[in-house]
């Protein structure tokens, strides 16, 4: 008896897999073109409606996107601010610093600073790099200030190996902030 009922279910596979397989495959054929056409409708319809009434598409970006733009602009409006704009270390120095090299390179440009512009206490090749670049950008900032800036320091400023691009200008509230930390507060005259 089992015999029997396992041979007939094995003679019945085949033709229900002729009668499923061409079911299936209409079953997806049909939710694919349902899908296009309600796509092509939605699209038909918002050409009708922007003929009458303009829409504005936004474009959606990530907030990295957003993050790498807004730095962008503030960079070129208001200079770098290391409490502002958070680089990674590898995206300033795509290649690790030699300090030998930016040490030599201050020297020429800070004789007199040189020794007060060195980090103190930072381990890492980036991080020293970094603080010692940044100090000297609010040295070089202090300076123009002054009126000691010239020509030649700022043709060895933008030359400094390892400066990287952002580093050249510095934001304004970092300088004043640098100098708050230090006990030199920056004394702003107003005219009367």
């Amino acid at each position: 008896m089992t015999a029997n009922l396992i041979a007939s279910l094995l003679i019945a596979i085949p033709g229900l897999l002729l009668a499923a397989v061409p079911m299936i495959c209409g079953m997806w054929a049909l939710v694919v073109v349902t899908g296009l056409i309600i796509g092509l409708i939605k699209h038909i319809g918002f050409t009708v409606k922007t003929w009458f009434k303009p829409h504005i598409n936004h474009v959606h970006m990530t907030d990295d996107e957003i993050e790498t733009r807004y730095r962008e602009l503030d960079i070129k409006k208001h200079g770098y601010n290391p409490m502002r704009h958070d680089f990674h270390m590898k995206e300033l120095f795509p290649k690790k610093p030699d300090i030998e090299k930016i040490k030599a390179a201050a020297k020429a440009l800070f004789p007199n600073r040189y020794a007060q512009l060195m980090p103190i206490g930072a381990k890492d090749d980036y991080r020293i790099a970094h603080r010692f670049l940044a100090n000297m950008a609010v040295e070089r900032h202090h300076q123009l200030t002054a009126g000691q800036w010239s020509e030649a320091k700022e043709k060895q400023w933008v030359e400094m190996p390892y400066l990287p691009v952002v580093m050249r200008e510095i934001d304004d509230e970092f300088v004043n902030w640098c100098f708050l930390t230090v006990g030199q507060e920056k004394v702003e005259h107003y005219a009367s």
